[in-house]
């Protein structure tokens, strides 16, 4: 895993933190996500299509 990139938001740390307290990791395409939302590269909705067509294209890569 790459370094995780300085986030800006108090919300972009919040909700990392929050993911933190349950043990759960943010990958390095999240962190990349929040990044672009700081930057404001993307908006929330774009973020969220582009994140469930990457989980579509996955779960259509793994049934073949």
């Amino acid at each position: 895993m790459r370094k995780k990139p300085e986030l800006k938001s108090w919300s972009s740390n919040q909700s990392v933190a929050i993911l933190a307290v349950d043990n759960i990791q943010l990958s390095d395409y999240g962190y990349d996500v929040l990044k672009r939302i700081e930057d404001n590269l993307l908006t929330h909705e774009q973020a969220r299509e582009e994140i469930i067509r990457r989980a579509r294209a996955k779960v259509a890569a793994s049934k073949g």
